[in-house]
Formats: C-alpha cells, structure tokens, sequence
C-alpha cells in the first residue's frame, strides 16, 4: 500500500470513528447580573522619595505626572485600582517623587465572572487613564479631570486632587495625589453545570 493510499484509510477510519463517537453536551444555566459601584475617593497617596534633590521642590513646577487603572484578577471576580504619581523639580537639583498604589475596588459574589465595566448610561469604561501631565505653580492643591475625555468610553477617572509645592519639604511627606472615580456598574456572569 503506497503512503497516499494509507493517509486516506487512516484518515478515513479517523472520521468514521469520529462520526460514530456519542455527543455528550452540557448543557449551563447562566444568570447575568450588575452590580452598581458608587463613585469613590482613594485616600490620599503620597508616592516615595527617589532619593534625588534635597525634598523641596522650592517653587521650580514640579512637573507631575498622575494616571490611574482599574485591573481584572487573572480569573475576572476581583478589581484592583492603581494610582501611579510622579513628579519632579522643573531645575535645581530635580527633586523627585514616583511611586505606585494598589487599592482593592470590587469583588464579585462567589461564582459570578466579570464580563464588562459600564458607567450607569452603559458606555464602556476606558480602563486605564493614561496620564495626566502638568506643571505645578503655586503651593494650592490642584483638581484635575481625567486624561481620557472620550464621550463614547469615558475614564473610570473622576478627577485627580493633587498636591505638588508646598512650603517646606514636601517629597515623599505631603506631596500626593486623592484620586476619585466615577459611579459605575459591573456586568458579571455566573453559570452552572
């Protein structure tokens, strides 16, 4: 029998045994429901010192970096926010600060997956705020709306209050970021066997 002719038997007795192999489905009830998160406020997070300058930005900016993101679990039933700030003297010895923060936002009731993160109107949520950059100049606190201003996605961002200057040291003491995020619903699903 010639190669041709015994990858054609072979490959016909593969599909006859497939052909005649029983079908076993299951079959799954699943129920999805939402679960609706109000608007929240992070404590303040005042990132570390790099170790650069002397912990006083002494009126030079800084220039001060601020983003935040929310984050599935590696199975969909946790969220976790992140803050991530940084800034640094605009001259003189280049003060700085860096730092990252997690904070536990949602968990789904046991069985449930996550699906999908909508505000209340149902637009899905941008995930990831990616960054909001300006330079401070004065020693006020500053509110800032969120980098990602699309209408269609909007940002889980509300707004960032941050402090940059102040008087006095200010590098991994006071100088910090409260983030706020905006009310929305999370769309999870939960099936049986």
């Amino acid at each position: 029998m010639g190669k041709r002719t015994m990858a054609v038997a072979v490959s016909a007795v593969a599909m006859a045994a497939l052909a005649v192999a029983p079908v076993s489905a299951r079959s799954s009830a699943c129920v999805d429901s939402t679960f609706n998160v109000p608007e929240r406020s992070f404590g303040k997070y005042v990132p570390p010192w790099t170790g650069a300058g002397d912990k006083d930005f002494h009126g030079h900016g800084p220039r001060v970096q601020v983003w935040g993101r929310l984050r599935y679990n590696a199975d969909h039933t946790k969220l976790v926010f992140w803050i991530t700030m940084k800034a640094r003297e605009t001259k003189s010895d280049w003060t700085a600060v860096d730092g990252t923060k997690s904070f536990p936002f949602y968990t789904v009731p046991a069985g449930y997956v996550i699906q999908s993160v909508t505000d209340p109107i149902g637009r899905t949520l941008t995930l990831v705020d990616y960054s909001k950059i300006y330079v401070d100049d004065d020693h006020a606190d500053d509110v800032l709306g969120p980098a990602v201003t699309s209408t269609a996605h909007p940002s889980l961002v509300l707004s960032y209050r941050v402090t940059g200057d102040t008087s006095g040291n200010e590098a991994g003491t006071r100088s910090g970021v409260t983030t706020t995020t905006r009310a929305m619903e999370i769309h999870a699903r939960k099936c049986t066997t």
